[in-house]
């Protein structure tokens, strides 16, 4: 192992991120030099949380206004490096953008799921580790 690189082992493996915080700050308030230490996500899994169902219409009104936005920006930006009248070029933009992000909506709506939902990565359990030389103090302070 090169030199450079620090060797960490284990202390104690932990339930959640909370618990892992509050493992650190129990070895803080102990003068446990902190800055040795890290907190390592061990195992991952993918939550997806249904929030509601969607319609055609709720699917094409939002991303209808996504593309709104973008179709607002884009003509601003058109609007200036061109001789047109920068209002025109807005709206058209804005126009053109909101009928993309509708259709985007509707082909996606049809293709596929009938739900919102959102989407979290976390780990499922977490390690605290320490600096080599430094896990038996840790586990001490811990009582682990």
């Amino acid at each position: 192992m090169p030199s450079d690189v620090i060797a960490y082992d284990r202390v104690v493996e932990l339930p959640d991120y909370s618990a892992a915080r509050r493992a650190v700050e129990m070895l803080g308030a102990e003068r446990f030099p902190v800055e040795n230490l890290r907190i390592v996500g061990i195992g991952v899994e993918s939550v997806e949380q249904v929030t509601g169902r969607t319609s055609l219409a709720s699917e094409v009104a939002r991303h209808a206004a996504t593309g709104g936005w973008l179709g607002l920006f884009t003509g601003l930006m058109f609007a200036f490096f061109t001789t047109a009248t920068p209002s025109k070029v807005i709206v058209a933009g804005t126009i053109i953008g909101a009928a993309f992000g509708a259709v985007r909506g509707a082909v996606a709506r049809l293709g596929g799921k009938s739900f919102d939902s959102v989407v979290a990565t976390r780990s499922c359990s977490y390690e605290l580790q320490a600096v080599s030389g430094l896990v038996e103090e840790a586990k001490r302070i811990l009582r682990v």
